[in-house]
């Protein structure tokens, strides 16, 4: 009769037994205790290493949502949003200026950050162009979409678009650093009251160096074409004023116009 050792107690029990009559251990399972033990130490292992990394994977999951939702919301707690939206109405900086197309847009800003200001006007000046300080600044602007810093506007409330119907029945794109979220307060009830000069100006005044290059011109009315725009740091002064505008250029000299608001007097 063939014998052999338990493969759990080790004691010798028949070659054909299928329970070891010392220990009691079912001798049918193909696996051995050491090799149970075996798999039972790598899982172990394997979950070890596993652990933080899944944990980690949660973290940055859980983060990203959370930065996703913050977004969404506004960015913080303050009432005030910090980036506009599609389908909400913002008010728009003086200085802030849009174009139809976005290549548009970057080209002119590019010509103003290289000082190109010539250029900058030529682009600025299209029909296809508007500058935020040739329009009321009662004028509200509804945001058609946003992708980035930039953004398209347009006047699609009735209220709105009937203030300046030759701006309304264009889009523009702009960046969303000159959006304004709030009625600015500056701005009467009534669009139509003017606004008090502070100083009041007068032939003779000059401005202070200019930190904007303000469009510049050929008639005192805000629609003509642009010529080019002030020399950054230049200070200009006023020889006549007509139509709420200032020209800028002496007598026998090439009219140049421009709206006083533009600068700091």
């Amino acid at each position: 009769m063939e014998e052999k050792a338990c493969p759990y107690c080790a004691e010798t029990i028949k070659a054909e037994a299928i329970r070891c009559r010392h220990c009691q251990a079912d001798l049918t399972t193909t696996a051995s205790p050491r090799t149970a033990k075996s798999g039972s130490l790598g899982k172990i292992l394997l979950w070890i290493v596993l652990t933080p990394i899944i944990a980690f994977g949660a973290l940055m999951i859980f983060g990203a949502l959370s930065d996703r939702s913050s977004l969404q919301s506004g960015g913080s707690s303050s009432s005030s949003p910090s980036m506009p939206r599609a389908d909400q109405q913002v008010w728009m900086d003086s200085s802030a200026i849009g174009c139809m197309t976005v290549s548009d847009l970057d080209r002119a800003l590019d010509h103003y950050a290289r000082a190109e200001y010539t250029a900058w006007a030529e682009i600025t000046g299209s029909r296809y162009c508007f500058h935020q300080s040739d329009v009321s600044s009662d004028i509200s602007w509804t945001v058609m979409q946003v992708r980035g810093d930039h953004m398209q506007i347009g006047l699609k409330l009735a209220s709105e678009y009937s203030k300046s119907p030759e701006i309304g029945r264009l889009n523009y794109w702009t960046l969303t650093k000159w959006a304004i979220f709030a009625k600015p307060s500056s701005v009467s009830g009534d669009p139509a009251t003017p606004q008090a000069k502070s100083p009041p100006l007068k032939v003779g005044s000059k401005s202070k160096p200019a930190t904007f290059a303000a469009p510049i011109r050929a008639a005192a009315d805000p629609s003509t074409a642009i010529k080019r725009g002030v020399k950054i740091g230049a200070v200009v002064q006023v020889y006549q004023l007509d139509a709420g505008m200032v020209r800028i250029s002496k007598d026998g000299q090439p009219p140049e116009w421009i709206v006083p608001e533009m600068l700091e007097w």
